[in-house]
């Protein structure tokens, strides 16, 4: 039983080995894939932030105007 484990063992580790693959063009794809992640990431922060400021711009832009209009009603009196 013992030998029949160590041969298995035996034949998982040189299969483990022998499956080595093209380990520069795995580290580049990581890399590649991790970059795309990170400008998708700021892309998207980017056009979040882009959003708020208009939101922000839009709410104090009706804010002036409207007090820009009670200023002018009240001066009419």
């Amino acid at each position: 039983m013992k030998r029949l484990f160590i041969l298995v063992l035996a034949a998982g580790v040189f299969a483990s080995c022998n499956n080595s693959g093209d380990a520069a063009k795995d580290i580049k794809d990581s890399i590649d894939s991790v970059t795309n992640l990170k400008k998708e990431s700021v892309d998207e922060a980017a056009k979040q932030a882009k959003d708020t400021m208009e939101k922000h711009a839009d709410s104090l832009k009706s804010t002036v105007d409207s007090l820009a209009k009670k200023t002018t009603d009240s001066l009419k009196k």
